[in-house]
């Protein structure tokens, strides 16, 4: 095994437990659902911390033909923000039940943490971006579409100070809609 199969291993498993803490508090959620107060920001948040953990692990295969001039400081960053999205992917359900599975109540709390940590993750992946993009000689891809690894970053920031729920819940839905079409382009 060389050095990329090795960090995609460690990926896959940073992500699995990532989307298996989202599956374990849907469930306790969803078994629990007569005494759940649901909401559409909830829904929606859920759906892109979810969507973007996969996306994530689907990124790193892309790396596979360059992967040899990565130094254990590139990884060491990729792991920081896989450790990022994890902490989002923990964040966005509730574990325990101190709202009385009030997910309105939660996210209202929890809205602040949980959004700074995916605004960190995604300057980190933006980062990372305009990394490969200037290594592969495409510099003028930051000019053309440069905006497209700003949005989430942006719809991230208006989430963190955002008061009125209608806005929240455009916001999230909005950048659910924005990250899906990212990868909708990218598979055709």
């Amino acid at each position: 095994m060389d050095r990329f199969e090795y960090a995609v291993g460690l990926i896959s498993l940073i992500v699995g437990l990532a989307l298996a803490d989202i599956a374990v508090s849907l469930h306790r959620l969803i078994k629990h659902r007569g005494s759940v107060r649901w909401s559409a920001f909830s829904i929606i948040a859920v759906m892109v911390v979810a969507f973007q953990c996969v996306a994530m692990w689907y990124d790193v295969w892309s790396l596979r033909r360059i992967a040899d001039q990565f130094s254990i400081f590139f990884y060491i960053t990729l792991l920081l923000e896989l450790f990022l999205l994890f902490l989002g992917a923990s964040a966005v359900l509730p574990d325990e039940r101190d709202d009385g599975w009030d997910l309105i109540a939660y996210h209202e709390t929890q809205r602040p943490y949980l959004w700074t940590i995916m605004s960190l993750f995604f300057v980190s992946y933006g980062s990372h971006w305009v990394y490969f993009v200037i290594i592969s000689d495409r510099a003028d891809e930051i000019l053309s579409g440069g905006w497209e690894p700003a949005l989430p970053l942006l719809c991230a920031l208006v989430l963190i100070w955002a008061r009125r729920a209608w806005l929240r819940v455009l916001t999230v839905a909005a950048l659910l809609a924005a990250l899906i079409a990212s990868y909708a382009r990218a598979a055709f």
